[in-house]
């Protein structure tokens, strides 16, 4: 899957592979630690999908 959208990627993943710009390399790699099936609700709002929400944008926003 390949999205722009954070909060999709983390609930409907189970890895998030950061990319540079061009020339295209990977920059980070991270699991997503959370069960399936994940309720939406629930997920996006707790404090752990948060800072790893954090996280992911302090990469792509640097």
């Amino acid at each position: 899957m390949i999205t722009h959208d954070i909060d999709e990627a983390i609930l409907l993943s189970d890895k998030v592979i950061v990319l540079s710009q061009r020339p295209t390399r990977i920059i980070h790699e991270f699991e997503i630690p959370f069960p399936h099936p994940r309720d939406p609700d629930e997920l996006l709002l707790s404090s752990v999908a948060l800072d790893f929400k954090r996280q992911l944008l302090h990469l792509l926003v640097p």
